[in-house]
């Protein structure tokens, strides 16, 4: 949308300023009947009678297609920006340096798949359960590695949990049933 706003504005200051039928050259003076030159003096449009040079013929011939070079330079370089500037990545890649690396790296590139995606998904999945096996493997050697003291500690907490949960349980119920009884 931007290079088409810049194209846009290109085109209009070009066909305010830049390009003219006479831009860039020198306009003669009108050319009345027979050769005769004509000029405005004090208002008034004056007849010279002179005779035709040839030569501002042929030169005024041999300029008339240079006026149109910078329209089509213009309308060109508006072509080439609108179609994402092909014509001038082509003259500039010569110019660009070129990347060169191993070539393990290229074959890693050349077999990852082309994903438009910021994240690649399937590094992200791996990592994930990798560090779950890690956690699970831990878990398993610690306990296998527990004493009878570690063992009684862990019975110890379990029960109390589950003290204060049927705790919890039974006054809940008590609630429930107050309530019934008041209604």
């Amino acid at each position: 949308m931007n290079q088409i706003f810049r194209a846009i504005i290109l085109v209009v200051i070009l066909a305010l300023f830049g390009v003219r039928k006479t831009s860039g050259f020198m306009a003669a003076p009108p050319i009345g009947i027979l050769g005769q030159r004509i000029t405005q003096q004090r208002g008034r449009w004056v007849y010279h009678s002179a005779v035709m040079d040839s030569s501002f013929l042929t030169l005024s011939a041999e300029e008339s297609w240079r006026q149109y070079v910078p329209l089509v330079v213009s309308v060109g370089i508006i072509i080439d920006i609108l179609l994402g500037n092909p014509l001038a990545s082509a003259v500039l890649k010569p110019m660009r340096p070129e990347e060169e690396s191993g070539g393990e790296e290229k074959d890693k590139k050349a077999n990852r798949p082309k994903s438009k995606a910021r994240i690649d998904a399937e590094l992200v999945a791996r990592q994930a359960l990798d560090k779950a096996n890690n956690t699970l493997e831990l878990r398993k050697f610690l306990d296998e590695r527990k004493t009878d003291y570690d063992r009684m500690e862990d019975m110890k907490r379990e029960l109390d949990s589950s003290m204060q949960d049927l705790d919890e349980d039974l006054e809940a119920r008590q609630k429930t049933i107050d309530e019934r009884k008041t209604k």
